[in-house]
């Protein structure tokens, strides 16, 4: 079977599967021959190096341990007991290396060596019991006797027997040895040689197999990749290499895809042209593409004529509408949007229809508001003149009144601070008056202080004076002294009563003047309290009136303003009738349908009274309200 007629994924697999293929059966080859050299190792091991220790096992007991023994036992160097028991040890040491060493395998020169070694063997187990016996007589002469004749003798050969095997292990070993290299030469060789023959076979089918999917490709995977991605961008410039007669790889393919779709994309670019144009009757030629690029391209065009005839009949009916005509309507039924475009032309026209004629009839009636607001606009002129008049009046007598109001706020806000400061003095004066009352008690109590000083002086005056007369003539002098000082301490005294007597009067009025004025100073604030509560109202009045001015200052405007608004309505509703008039005019224009017309939006037919809308603006807007004024 041709490589070509095989999956792309059986192609794909075939050289790995090769290579796989080969590494297993170099890991089969492998494996048995890892197995038969470890064969050949375990053989070395178990079979030639494990003997040899049993053999140097043997050697040495009958060379070192068992004739050491002796010379030490004949020497006297170790005692007999020790000696048999060494000689016994050794013994039964021999024997189990020897079994040991005869279950091993064995080639042809073993086993003549080993019927060779046997005699030995029996005759030196012959002579150690000899030496046993004699060690038990302990007779060292017959010891020293024994070893240099018969211990030697038997021993010797066995050593040189032993050595021979020793150099036959080493022999077969080296036989094995060199077989487990030649060995290896030849799995080395032929697994060489095996990896190289699958390598070249599977380059050959890896080249085979890539030479068919160049083939069914028709170019580079790399390339075949980046085209699509290209075309799926919607990138249809790319030019596509194909070989010559190739009309079957994938390449031919996709070049006929993007021909194909370059075909259609500029029947496409054609259509959105001319739809962009206004060409609406351009249609693709759907018999230039075959299969499904022909069914878009018809559905294509099919949609272009759903979408155009509705469109057509929105022409023909805007087109009525632009003529003035509002009767004409679209009958016909469509799908979808479609349908909702015809109900929003048909819906747009009756709307149009209805706007126009109450647009109609409310023309009629601002015409005839435009007159009401005419002699309205007459009549608020007039009352907004006589309302100047006494407005202006009203203003002159606020302003008097605000005057006389503030004069009286001046003149009770002055009294005020007399009040204020009266009643401040008077505080003042009952601290004073009570100051001095604690004064004048300060005064009678430092007299009486003094008064009991004078009465202590003229004792002590007494007393010296009677001192001074007990002295006799050595006293006189003293005695007219004390006399002076006793009468100079009477008048103080004296006069200290007179002063104290005077202090408490003084003390006793100072009182009753404290007790005057702290009667006075209520009254005094109550009459400053009362003032300052006049002085208040003033104020309150005086910005109350002042309030009221502004409000008839500002009411005074507001009459001014309509008055001049009310000529300025007046001209306005002249302009207003006469473009009523020419929006009649304009709407005789359309032509309406035969059907009876909806009724009209009542937004124009209510007639305003034709002065209280004004006032009540006026109210709202301009005039102060009662409740900003302060009540008294």
């Amino acid at each position: 079977m041709p490589l070509s007629e095989l999956k792309l994924n059986t192609r794909l697999l075939l050289p790995p599967g090769i290579m796989a293929l080969l590494a297993v059966l170099l890991c089969i080859f492998g494996i048995r021959n890892l197995a038969e050299v470890n064969a050949v190792l375990s053989s070395v091991y178990n079979d030639r190096v494990v003997p040899l220790q049993s053999l140097k096992t043997i050697a040495d007991r009958y060379a070192v341990n068992i004739v050491d023994t002796a010379h030490k036992a004949r020497n006297g160097n170790i005692g007999w007991a020790e000696a048999r028991k060494n000689i016994e040890e050794s013994g039964a040491v021999v024997e189990k290396a020897w079994r040991a060493y005869t279950s091993t395998s064995l080639v042809d020169e073993e086993r003549d060596l080993i019927k060779q070694i046997e005699p030995l063997f029996a005759n030196a187990n012959r002579e150690l019991a000899e030496l046993l016996a004699i060690m038990q007589r302990e007779d060292r002469n017959a010891l020293a006797a024994f070893t240099m004749q018969r211990l030697y003798p038997a021993i010797d050969p066995i050593s040189e027997k032993i050595s021979a095997l020793v150099g036959l292990q080493l022999r077969v070993a080296k036989q094995q040895n060199d077989l487990a290299e030649a060995n290896y030469m030849m799995v080395r060789n032929l697994t060489a040689a095996m990896l190289l023959a699958g390598l070249v076979v599977c380059v050959w089918f890896s080249l085979k197999v890539g030479r068919s999917i160049k083939a069914q490709i028709g170019m580079e995977p790399g390339a075949a990749a980046e085209l699509a991605q290209a075309v799926s961008a919607g990138d249809l410039s790319q030019d596509v290499p194909v070989a010559p007669g190739d009309t079957l790889s994938i390449a031919a393919n996709l070049r006929t895809v993007v021909v194909n779709l370059r075909r259609m994309a500029a029947d496409a670019m054609t259509l959105a042209e001319a739809g962009v144009e206004g060409r609406l009757a351009v249609r693709a030629d759907a018999n230039a593409h075959s299969g499904e690029y022909r069914r878009i391209i018809e559905g294509v065009n099919a949609t272009l004529d759903a979408v155009v005839g509705p469109l057509d009949r929105v022409r023909e009916l805007l087109t009525c509408v632009e003529q003035g005509d509002l009767s004409r309507r679209i009958d016909e039924d469509y799908q979808g949007q479609l349908q909702e475009l015809r109900l929003a032309a048909n819906a747009t026209v009756i709307r149009l229809s209805e706007t126009i004629n109450e647009v109609s009839v409310a023309a009629d009636q601002l015409s005839d508001a435009a007159e009401q607001v005419s002699a309205t606009s007459q009549v608020l002129a007039q009352s907004a003149s006589e309302q100047a008049a006494g407005v202006e009046q009203t203003s002159a007598s606020v302003e008097q009144m605000a005057a006389s109001i503030n004069q009286n706020a001046e003149n009770a806000a002055v009294t005020d601070a007399m009040a204020g400061k009266s009643a401040q003095e008077a505080v003042e004066g009952g601290a004073a008056v009570k100051q001095t009352v604690e004064a004048m008690k300060e005064i009678a109590t430092r007299i009486g202080i003094i008064d009991d000083i004078a009465y202590q002086t003229n004792m002590l005056a007494l007393n010296a004076a009677i001192e001074a007369a007990r002295a006799g003539n050595q006293g006189k002098g003293f005695a007219v002294v004390a006399a002076e000082v006793r009468k100079l301490a009477e008048r103080s005294q004296t006069a200290a009563q007179e002063i104290g007597k005077l202090a408490e009067q003084t003390v006793q009025d100072a009182e009753l003047a404290g007790r005057m004025i702290d009667s006075i100073i209520p009254t005094i604030g109550k009459t400053s309290a009362l003032v300052q509560e006049i002085a208040a109202a003033s104020h309150e009045q005086a910005v109350g009136v002042g309030q009221i001015n502004q409000a008839m200052n500002q009411v005074n405007r507001v009459t001014q303003q309509n008055a001049a608004s009310s000529e300025e309505l007046a001209a306005t509703a002249e302009q207003m009738s006469g473009q009523a008039e020419q929006l009649q005019n304009l709407m005789s224009f359309f032509r309406l349908a035969d059907e009876e017309p909806p009724s009209p939006r009542q937004f124009a037919t209510e007639r305003p009274p034709k002065t209280k809308p004004a006032r009540d603006r006026f109210e709202a807007d301009f005039l102060p309200n009662e409740g900003q004024f302060v009540r008294y």
